[in-house]
């Protein structure tokens, strides 16, 4: 069983789609044999394990993601991470406050065109997607891929919204039902020069390749 198998079947919270979707997006990672993945995301999570696994995998390569280590709980990420031995695939990094103001660190080392992957993991809001889709942008290497996950969510379909109504109060409705990441990739990615690939086999995330 490849070390990608074992982390698909581990029943995490964190999930954020099925194992076909997940064994389709391996597959067109792997077509690209990444040597670099930057993972933008608030916290590491299951897809932080999936991307470390494929580069395992091929025996070969490192994931630059975000982990939050300040709180109390269990970090179950560090001990799958452990047990499969993938601590040695994952550089991680503090976010602190802003994980955009972490990337802003990453930029100023010398980061510039530096990765074959970039996913965006992060806030899905219009403000933040955008945001960091145009701070990895500058981190891709051209010819590289952006992975955007999440491009089906919604504020109005969001469980943690649905629950505080009184936050979205302030949203039109156009916003509230606007999907956020699918209009970074549509609208904000072509712009910078990007090619955006026909994935339906991968409903979840968007694929697009700069040029």
């Amino acid at each position: 069983m490849s070390v990608f198998d074992k982390v698909v079947a581990i029943d995490h919270p964190t999930a954020q789609a099925n194992k076909e979707e997940l064994d389709a997006l391996r597959h067109r990672l792997i077509g690209e044999s990444p040597n670099s993945i930057l993972e933008v995301c608030q916290n590491w999570s299951h897809l932080s394990l999936g991307l470390a696994a494929v580069l395992a995998d091929q025996g070969s390569g490192s994931l630059t993601t975000f982990r939050d280590s300040s709180g109390s709980k269990p970090d179950l990420i560090k001990d799958h991470a452990i047990e499969l031995g993938l601590e040695e695939r994952i550089s991680p990094i503090q976010p602190g406050r802003s994980y955009t103001w972490a990337m802003q660190r990453l930029l100023g080392s010398g980061n510039q065109h530096s990765f074959d992957i970039c996913v965006l993991n992060g806030n899905k809001s219009w403000e933040a997607s955008g945001f960091q889709a145009v701070l990895a942008d500058i981190m891709l290497r051209p010819g590289g891929l952006m992975v955007l996950s999440g491009i089906t969510w919604s504020m109005d379909k969001s469980p943690y919204f649905q629950s505080r109504k009184q936050v979205t109060q302030k949203y039109s409705a156009d916003e509230l039902s606007a999907r956020p990441v699918q209009l970074v990739m549509d609208m904000i990615l072509p712009h910078l020069g990007y090619d955006v690939l026909d994935t339906p086999e991968i409903k979840s995330f968007g694929i697009a390749r700069k040029l």
